[in-house]
């Protein structure tokens, strides 16, 4: 039996036990919750990635068949809860099953009420709203199902499309780097976004 304190109910933890991300439970009750994957939308599923999956990676990944096979077995063997590495959802169609892109969630402290969100996906402006809705879909279950505090991001001007994404889905613009790294020989500048637990119920996701 896990023994947590009581200020972590409802955040995620990682079972003693079993070893496996659960959400802590309130008092009185002696089990933990399952974290609530996949997640899906009205359009979307948000899910884990498997094997079979490496082809539509490809389209939005520019890597080969030996290391996308090698980074998939790999991915399958993070948790939630393994902090400091990227724990990953492919952004799935309902209508097709064809994998457009990937959200990812990092924490960065043990306390597991802070974590950083990534996306890469297709860059045809076909999926622009499904990917849209992946993204709010995934910041509901930070908040909702998680209950962290703050949801991070950054990305710079080599991708303005994902910058214009974090806007759009109501993160806050919290500060810019000018010319923080290089690309090509050009200096890019990397901007930051960020969003509160408070704030996301003021947007209405």
């Amino acid at each position: 039996m896990n023994s947590f304190p009581q200020d972590c109910s409802g955040h995620v933890r990682e079972c003693v036990n079993c070893l496996e991300s659960l959400i802590v439970p309130g008092a009185g009750n002696p089990s933990g919750k399952k974290i609530p994957l996949p997640i899906t939308t009205p359009h979307m599923i948000l899910r884990r990635l498997d094997a079979g999956d490496w082809k539509d990676l490809q389209e939005f990944w520019s890597v080969d068949d030996e290391e996308m096979v090698r980074w998939l077995e790999n991915d399958r063997k993070v948790k939630l809860t393994t902090v400091n590495q990227i724990f990953s959802l492919g952004i799935q169609l309902r209508n097709g099953g064809k994998i457009i892109g990937c959200v990812g969630l990092s924490f960065s402290d043990f306390e597991f009420l802070q974590a950083t969100i990534t996306v890469d996906n297709h860059q045809n402006d076909q999926y622009k709203d499904f990917v849209r809705e992946a993204v709010e879909a995934a910041l509901g279950f930070c908040f909702k199902d998680l209950k962290l505090h703050r949801v991070v991001a950054q990305d710079g001007g080599i991708n303005p499309k994902n910058c214009q994404l974090f806007e759009t889905v109501g993160m806050r613009r919290e500060g810019e780097f000018v010319k923080s790294y290089r690309v090509d020989g050009k200096w890019l500048n990397t901007i930051h976004f960020a969003m509160l637990d408070e704030e996301h119920g003021k947007a209405g996701i």
